[in-house]
């Protein structure tokens, strides 16, 4: 997804109206493995990932955010009333915005978000405003990296999002040769009906 007014991704609603009781809109939600680039060009409220009221069982994972351009709120973003997410191995490059942004203003917090292994790499720093609301982000799984620095090799991120210029032939080639490396050399053949 690039080169967007708003949001990459969006996901819920409610805002913070209904986050306690037994009731809720959806659950086991994912967004899962998306390279976002060029997000919120026009507007400022929203991020490379969304979300917004109670999902239960819901993640945010393996998501590439690049040049997510609104300078006030989080490249992945868990507004007022969201609650349940597990957010892990995301990355954040290039933004004036917060690697990642638990919204904790309005009398309305975010609730329960649990936030680990997060690259930043030329953000602006996390923002937690729910840690009163059992909202976490995980200070030994945080990375973060001056906007110059290279990836390191330890990245827990996929090859893909490190690597974006490559064109899918590229990608599947290197992605072989790395596997045959990790087996020690050993020659194995997957044949495919």
């Amino acid at each position: 997804i690039q080169n967007t007014g708003y949001t990459g991704i969006s996901l819920g609603w409610g805002w913070g109206t209904h986050v306690s009781g037994p009731q809720t809109f959806a659950k086991n939600n994912h967004i899962t493995g998306n390279r976002l680039t060029g997000i919120m060009s026009a507007l400022n409220d929203g991020g490379c990932t969304y979300t917004l009221g109670p999902q239960p069982g819901s993640t945010v994972s393996g998501n590439y955010c690049q040049q997510d351009r609104a300078p006030v709120v989080g490249c992945f973003y868990h507004d007022n009333g969201s609650r349940f997410f597990s957010t892990f191995n995301n990355v954040a490059d290039s933004s004036p915005a917060p690697c990642v942004y638990l919204q904790g203003c309005c009398n309305s917090p975010a609730y329960d978000i649990a936030v680990s292994k997060l690259w930043c790499r030329g953000t602006a720093p996390v923002r937690n405003g729910c840690a009163a609301q059992n909202c976490t982000i995980d200070a030994k799984s945080l990375f973060v990296l001056e906007p110059t620095q290279p990836w390191p090799a330890a990245a827990p991120v996929s090859y893909t999002h490190l690597r974006a210029h490559e064109t899918p032939e590229h990608l599947v080639c290197r992605l072989l040769l790395e596997k045959k490396k990790k087996r020690n050399n050993k020659t194995i053949y997957n044949y495919i009906n």
